[in-house]
């Protein structure tokens, strides 16, 4: 039987800039604007932010699971889920151009749950939406 990780050991402090999405309820929409707890919070600042939202015409539950699980496979770990929600955090180094130091990064990934949208000629679409939020660190990633 393969070993599977309970706890895993982060070089950086996930309470200070940890992305979670408290305030968000099924069936709220995560597209352009939120209300959520996340847009009063520091990290937003801080972070750099890439959203990617793709629309299918079709029911793919199993986009979400493929997503996560090759995620997991690259080193992400789920760190916080709330209302379908999942925040994965990965950790690589950074090395310094002409120096033999190196810093760590963190990256999260945070995935949507799967949003109905009804469409014009009432057309039903799947809405699938992803964020990775980088923390700006000078360097290469080795």
């Amino acid at each position: 039987a393969a070993a599977t990780h309970r706890v895993t050991v982060m070089n950086k402090q996930l309470q200070k800039v940890m992305i979670r999405y408290d305030g968000l309820e099924m069936g709220q929409s995560v597209g352009g604007g939120r209300s959520s707890s996340i847009d009063k919070r520091p990290q937003m600042e801080y972070l750099s932010c890439t959203k990617w939202v793709w629309h299918t015409p079709h029911n793919h539950p199993f986009i979400l699971s493929a997503l996560l699980k090759h995620r997991l496979k690259e080193g992400f770990h789920i760190t916080y889920a709330h209302s379908g929600v999942v925040t994965l955090t990965a950790e690589i180094e950074m090395k310094q151009p002409s120096s033999p130091t190196s810093s760590v990064a963190l990256l999260q990934y945070v995935l949507f749950p799967l949003e109905e949208q009804q469409q014009q000629h009432q057309q039903q679409q799947q809405q699938l939406s992803l964020e990775l939020w980088v923390e700006p660190q000078y360097g290469v990633i080795s």
